[in-house]
């Protein structure tokens, strides 16, 4: 029997690894890769090809991406190859927990981790810091196993994903010190009584030499960049450079991002925070001590980032799967009433969501408005009724089963439908506030439009000579398979260049020979303040609001098409006979 629960056991986490890795590979490459992406893809990609070059402050994910493109050649779904597996091994973090946990409390939060819409879109991001957070979480959970040579191996490449692993290093030692004090109020029992005794010399040793000797490996790339050292040592520097440059992310960004796409790990979290303040359950404490001390770290921290709230995800999720559980311990008695009340409670919260959804359509009707919100309202109104009626006919047990089943269902379906948006059906876009802005648009076209050029000229369709006139890592990575490239903010006497591509806001090239010019969205910022967008109800429901674009303009010389000339027209040219380009003619 104890063998059957175990074998079921494994199988149901290798079906979470299996989700998790599915949701995170699915569609990998689809998108492009953002200005912040391009720009470690292109270090990756520069280790590839054995160019000398100032590694920055993620060595272990430039040298492995770029491992993976010497093999295999680089792609957008490469570059993003080794966060999407560091995310995938999150999933494995509960089963060496179970101890502490429980077995069921594991692989419910298991689940919960594979299908997160926050981790899943860090997991989808080249360059991001879940190699730090996935390789980080698993070598404290193997710490805790007491396998002490993996847990320094992954130790290590965590310590090489980049700056968030001091994040949550302090995470840790202030959640430490922050229990040490409350310890002298009786409100916390020693973190050894919750099964983390202290570890024994013989295996701290190993796991030390363990994870000094992967440093030297992987951050060397088998001593073929020993620069990757000395860009481990920026990684302080890296993080401390946050305290004193601000980025553009709100504190109610944050939250907005925890309350959006978090919802059941945030309502079943803080219920099982609050009962284990009330009952005095020194686990569910201790939890509750890490989030707040994480949540309170980025809000603080100037150069907040959203992906930093994965250190806030993890514990959250731990109380708010142990909260789940809990829910799913009942007697036979109590299946049928509770599950009558659950199925009521997903239908009314399921007309406050339709309810929700029309108010996108209404937004200049009040009266409109005003009737949608009093249905919502007496909606909800009814499901408190339906549950104290369901309290006083069985028991407040059951009443509560319902509830949370109900509830729990329609909140998980929602986090998934959250999760499919971010990672499928609008990946990299900036209306998706788990996603660092600006956003790639139309590369593919722009790309697509060169190598037509290319093949009508030359044959090939990488040939052409081109000249750009802004500094750009997401054309430099467009461009990378392109020989003839050259970037240069002004052109050379006398050079007239196949194509030139140029930013919208820069002068159009004055030359005596004819261009033809097409403009192409390229990057896309949101253009909203504050915690949400103005129409917040069609962000919530559809993730639409306004954005700002930003376009470049690619240049092609009026020989390269079949019906071209470098002679231009009369009515564009001034009285030296200069070409001037006022508008833009498309290509045609």
């Amino acid at each position: 029997m104890k063998l059957d629960r175990i074998s079921g056991e494994r199988l149901l986490l290798i079906l979470a690894f299996v989700l998790a890795l599915g949701v995170r590979l699915l569609h990998l490459g689809s998108t492009p890769l953002s200005d912040y992406e391009a720009g470690w893809g292109l270090q990756a990609w520069h280790v590839a090809k054995g160019d000398s070059i100032a590694l920055g402050p993620q060595p272990g994910y430039s040298l492995l991406t770029g491992l993976v493109f010497f093999v295999f050649g680089s792609s957008n779904a490469l570059a993003r190859f080794w966060p999407a597996l560091a995310g995938s091994l999150l999933v494995l973090v509960p089963f060496q927990f179970r101890r502490f946990l429980g077995h069921k409390t594991a692989l419910i939060l298991a689940f919960g981790l594979a299908i997160d819409p926050g981790l899943v879109a860090l997991s989808r991001l080249a360059g991001g810091p879940m190699l730090a957070i996935g390789f980080g979480l698993l070598a404290l959970s193997l710490i805790y196993t007491r396998s002490f040579i993996l847990a320094g191996i992954f130790g290590g490449l965590a310590l090489l994903g980049g700056p968030a692993v001091i994040q949550g290093g302090l995470n840790l030692v202030l959640t430490w010190l922050g229990g040490r004090y409350l310890r002298r109020f009786h409100l916390l029992d020693r973190l050894g009584e919750q099964g983390f005794e202290k570890l024994p010399s013989e295996g701290v040793r190993a796991g030390i030499l363990a994870g000094g000797g992967t440093i030297l490996i992987v951050g060397t790339l088998f001593f073929q960049f020993p620069q990757g050292l000395g860009a481990l040592a920026g990684i302080v520097p890296a993080y401390f450079h946050g305290w004193v440059a601000p980025s553009s992310v709100t504190a109610g960004r944050l939250m907005a991002a925890l309350l959006f796409y978090q919802p059941l790990a945030l309502v079943f979290g803080l219920i099982a925070a609050l009962r284990g303040w009330i009952s005095q359950h020194s686990r569910e404490r201790w939890l509750s001590l890490w989030v707040v001390v994480a949540l309170f770290l980025v809000v603080i921290y100037p150069g907040r980032q959203t992906g930093d709230l994965a250190w806030v995800l993890l514990p959250l999720w731990v109380l708010a799967a142990l909260e789940i559980n809990r829910h799913l311990q009942v007697y036979e008695w109590e299946v049928l009433p509770a599950t009558g009340q659950a199925v009521l409670i997903f239908i009314l919260l399921a007309l406050s969501w339709l309810n929700l959804t029309g108010l996108t359509h209404f937004a200049g009707d009040p009266q409109i408005l005003r009737l949608r919100w009093i249905v919502i309202g007496g909606t909800l109104a009814l499901g408190v009724v339906t549950t104290l009626l369901v309290a006083m006919g069985w028991s407040a047990t059951v009443a509560q089963r319902g509830l949370a089943w109900g509830s729990g269902i329609a909140l998980g379906l929602y986090g998934i439908a959250s999760m499919w948006g971010v990672s499928q059906l609008r990946q990299n876009s900036v209306q998706e506030t788990w996603t660092p802005p600006p956003a790639i648009q139309e590369s593919d076209l722009l790309i697509k439009t060169l190598g037509d050029l290319s093949d009508w000229k030359t044959g090939l369709r990488n040939s052409l000579d081109v000249l750009v006139t802004m500094q750009d890592s997401a054309l430099q990575w467009v461009l990378r398979d392109w020989p003839k490239v050259e970037f240069s903010s002004s052109l050379g006497i006398g050079e007239l260049p196949s194509v030139i591509i140029s930013s919208a806001d820069q002068t159009e090239p004055s030359l005596k020979v004819a261009y033809r010019g097409q403009d192409f969205a390229w990057r896309a910022y949101p253009d909203w303040d504050g915690f949400l967008p103005g129409n917040w109800s069609s962000w919530v429901v559809f993730r639409q609001a306004p954005e700002r674009v930003e376009q470049v303009i690619l240049w092609a010389r009026g020989d390269l098409f079949p019906d071209g000339t470098l002679i231009p027209s009369s009515e564009n040219q001034s009285s030296d006979g200069e070409k001037i380009l006022p508008f833009i003619e498309p290509f045609k």
